[in-house]
């Protein structure tokens, strides 16, 4: 079952009344291309668009359908979308298995209805392409057109949603909420997107492990592919558990069982949105670390004690080399000593090449990460501008040896996401 064209769609279907044409009007925004055609019993036009009154009146068989009807209405519109082979469906409606007995035997009518047609939920909001603008998206989003970048799949369309409004410089190439999963499982989203070229990493917000052979098989693939994954399972904690049980008609699962499965397969798991999106952001411009060697460099030993503090286990700040730290020597200041963690302090700040000079050299130790802390002030009151030298001077030297480089701020407020787009465009 290949869900390309439902990914990719050179033509819509909307159905349905205020979800269906959010998803035309963010589609308009964000400058899809494609022909979008809206279904809807009584209306004439939508958006300036002529309205088809049934799937059987559109001019065409759609590459991407989005149902935003009731549950009964839905499993209809599917049944004549699946014989009139349609590339793929989105149902938004919710009232299926996540109720009870009735809604689990709705749920076996719409499998049977969409017969051998891809479909994504039902119960949920659905897909976000910022790669060609299709948001088959019933609602407000925040994000951007980008050329490449990760994809994001949760089991939470309001987490997808709050994702979407991240302000840290994140290019999202595609963003899925799985809902029910009745075709369409965590598994097969992997595959799918791994194998998807303009896609650099994925991020996952998972409430339950639905087949962990089928998760690790996927996994596989992606990391052969060189698409690194970093999740989010919840579920920890006793209320967290029924949370789920709540919200997903379906267990968390074991927390170390899933501990253990993320380890051995190199899942990097992490605990919040916003280390979820920051991680994604270094995979997307660095892609996977050949091992935890880290070289620090800031103009504060404060932020350097910081850093050292927040490292984990697996990650060291090994001492410079002899030769390498009489390099150093001879670029930076009587009174800045050369080591790692490098504190080089406010010597030649608004100097691009001084500063690229003592970074290059620093550099050639050959750390699988070099991380340079840069705090910005903000933008509405202060002035950047003397900034410029250290931030051009590091990009040049990263470029200048081939090492892989990140610029890291000590906490969110000092990083602005037009200077965190200038960095992941630069590398």
């Amino acid at each position: 079952m290949s869900i390309e064209r439902l990914l990719k769609p050179r033509t819509i279907a909307v159905f349905g009344g205020t979800q269906a044409q959010e998803v035309i009007s963010q589609s308009d925004r964000m400058g899809y291309k494609g022909q979008i055609w809206p279904v809807h019993p009584k209306k004439t036009e939508i958006l300036g668009r002529k309205v088809y009154r049934s799937v059987g009146d559109l001019p065409g068989s759609p590459d991407a359908a989005y149902v935003g009807v009731n549950r009964h209405i839905t499993i209809d519109i599917v049944r004549d979308l699946a014989a009139d082979g349609a590339g793929g469906a989105i149902c938004y409606a919710t009232g299926f298995t996540e109720v009870g007995a009735e809604g689990s035997e709705l749920e076996k009518q719409l499998l049977e209805a969409s017969g051998d047609m891809p479909l994504i939920g039902p119960n949920c909001y659905g897909l976000l392409n910022y790669i060609d603008g299709a948001m088959l998206w019933p609602d407000q989003q925040g994000g951007r057109r980008a050329d490449e970048g990760v994809v994001i799949i949760t089991m939470s369309s309001n987490v997808g949603f709050s994702l979407t409004m991240q302000r840290r410089g994140l290019p999202i190439a595609y963003l899925l909420s799985l809902g029910n999963k009745l075709k369409f499982d965590l598994h097969d989203a992997i595959l799918a997107f791994a194998r998807q070229d303009r896609v650099t990493a994925l991020g996952l917000y998972m409430e339950t492990m639905p087949d962990p052979q089928a998760f690790q098989e996927a996994v596989n693939v992606a990391r052969e592919l060189g698409k690194p994954i970093v999740a989010i399972k919840t579920g920890r904690s006793e209320v967290g558990q029924k949370m789920v049980v709540s919200h997903t008609a379906s267990l968390a699962g074991s927390d170390a069982l899933v501990n253990a499965l993320f380890e051995r397969l190199g899942v990097a798991r992490v605990d919040s949105l916003e280390a979820l999106v920051e991680a994604l952001k270094v995979l997307h411009v660095l892609g996977p670390l050949n091992g935890g060697r880290i070289g620090g460099m800031s103009t504060s030993g404060g932020d350097l004690t910081l850093l050292a503090d927040a490292m984990g286990p697996e990650l060291t700040m090994p001492p410079l080399s002899e030769a390498v730290a009489q390099r150093l020597r001879a670029t930076v200041h009587e009174r800045v000593v050369p080591a790692n963690p490098f504190d080089y302090q406010m010597f030649g700040w608004d100097d691009e090449d001084h500063m690229a000079e003592k970074f290059s050299a620093f550099l050639s130790e050959n750390f699988d990460v070099s991380l340079c802390l840069l705090d910005y002030p903000r933008e509405d009151c202060c002035d950047q501008s003397s900034w410029g030298g250290a931030e051009r001077g590091f990009v040049r030297a990263v470029r200048q040896t081939g090492t892989k480089g990140a610029v890291m701020a000590t906490f969110t407020d000092t990083m602005t996401e037009s200077v965190a787009v200038v960095f992941w465009s630069s590398f």
